[in-house]
């Protein structure tokens, strides 16, 4: 069976917590919050759901821990109608935890445990075929850190004639995209955030951030840059997309929501400027409640956001 998207990365299990002070010291031993809540998260995971959301066919590769947290991720990643059958129960992997802590203004701090170091799946190159988009969800983190674990995975999406998108995350000491260069002649699409895609570059200026991601080979570089919209830029192309004004509530894997958005808006024939105002539309909808992937509910809630939207 073929899908039209298939996510590689990260699954991880998220404590979100909203209205907790951290601040000040405990009085008693007890502290209350607004709203707790146990979900799953990880860039590919959240990208995996969301497109299913968007009536996109979803198949997530990743890998899981044998025990609780394993089969939590795993039930509840298939429950949202993603296929997981290549998602890996792997012998002594610790699956991560991320304790997401939510300010009044919905921005976010993480507290992080678990296994991230090394590549620690090895990925069914099989399990790619027949897919319209490969998207990595992010490199820089495991299971996708290294140039060695990326290479194989979109030179063979390219030999298979699919489109391949990917995120990109700075980790201090880890990948750049200089340490990348064989895999990104292979990549259409990525999509780092501005003060990453800087650090990742050693550039600061947005053109020659761009300048330097294309001249590395990739087909567009998209720039986020949250509540302030996104740069789409391509060899001859360079346009920009201001994001919807909207009362954020948790802008956790809003960046994730976008790229989900974005590949939807790819498969629908869309063009570079009308993908990165759908891809901003569902980024919008999606902090505008707690989690990573459960704002989104459908591809007609963001167009009936947009319709909405240009309206008023």
């Amino acid at each position: 069976m073929s899908f039209d998207v298939v996510c590689v990365g990260m699954a991880v299990t998220d404590v979100l917590i909203k209205g907790v002070d951290l601040q000040n010291k405990y009085t008693y031993e007890t502290r209350m919050a607004e709203s707790v809540n146990l979900w799953v998260g990880g860039d590919a995971a959240n990208e995996s759901i969301v497109l299913t959301k968007l009536g996109v066919s979803t198949k997530l590769i990743a890998g899981v821990d044998k025990g609780a947290t394993g089969t939590f991720i795993k039930n509840l990643i298939h429950s949202q109608g993603v296929n997981t059958d290549d998602i890996a129960e792997l012998d002594g992997y610790d699956s991560p935890i991320s304790i997401v802590m939510i300010d009044k203004s919905g921005e976010r701090n993480f507290i992080f445990a678990g296994t991230l170091a090394g590549d620690h799946l090895k990925i069914n190159l099989q399990a790619l075929h027949g897919a319209r988009i490969v998207a990595l969800g992010s490199m820089g983190v495991p299971p996708i850190s290294s140039n060695e674990s990326v290479l194989p995975i979109v030179r063979t999406a390219k030999e298979n004639g699919s489109i391949v998108c990917a995120d990109a995350m700075y980790m201090p000491g880890g990948f750049t995209f200089a340490g990348f260069k064989e895999s990104l002649q292979y990549i259409d699409y990525v999509f780092p955030n501005l003060d990453e895609a800087r650090l990742l570059t050693e550039k600061q200026d947005v053109d020659e951030v761009a300048k330097t991601i294309l001249d590395y080979g990739v087909g567009h570089a998209i720039i986020k840059q949250g509540k302030d919209g996104c740069w789409a830029f391509t060899r001859d192309q360079k346009l920009f997309m201001p994001a919807y004004t909207v009362d954020a509530v948790d802008t956790t894997g809003a960046g994730d929501n976008f790229m989900a958005g974005f590949m939807c808006a790819i498969l629908d024939g869309k063009n570079l400027e009308d993908c990165c105002r759908f891809a901003t539309a569902t980024a919008a909808v999606s902090i505008q409640a707690i989690g990573a992937n459960t704002g989104v509910k459908s591809k007609q809630q963001v167009l009936d956001f947009m319709r909405t939207w240009g309206a008023q």
